[in-house]
């Protein structure tokens, strides 16, 4: 059965996604899946494209986390799939896995 969104969860949901946390984080604390968060953001007009542009400040924390820092727990910093994460490394000519 469906878990219907109340009026505090909605408020939070807005709240926590301005302050830039990631949907996985945003379920976790609402105790609901990411999928239903992502759905309820559409819903609500957060979410209006799939799409972000990539920000200079993440280009920074890509070159400067690369080194150390595996692909996977640099998406999850940012936000993005690995595989968007991976693509952005080629697009900027970097090099990890080495």
């Amino acid at each position: 059965m469906r878990k219907r969104w109340d009026k505090h969860q909605t408020e939070a949901l807005r709240k926590l996604y301005s302050e830039g946390m990631s949907f996985k984080g945003i379920a976790e604390t609402l105790g609901r899946t990411t999928s239903s968060v992502v759905s309820k953001a559409f819903t609500l007009g957060i979410l209006r494209n799939r799409y972000r542009f990539w920000t200079s400040v993440e280009d920074e924390f890509l070159r400067e986390k690369l080194p150390d820092m595996p692909v996977r727990k640099i998406s999850l910093h940012l936000n993005r799939s690995s595989n968007a994460v991976q693509a952005r490394i080629r697009h900027l000519g970097l090099r990890y896995g080495c």
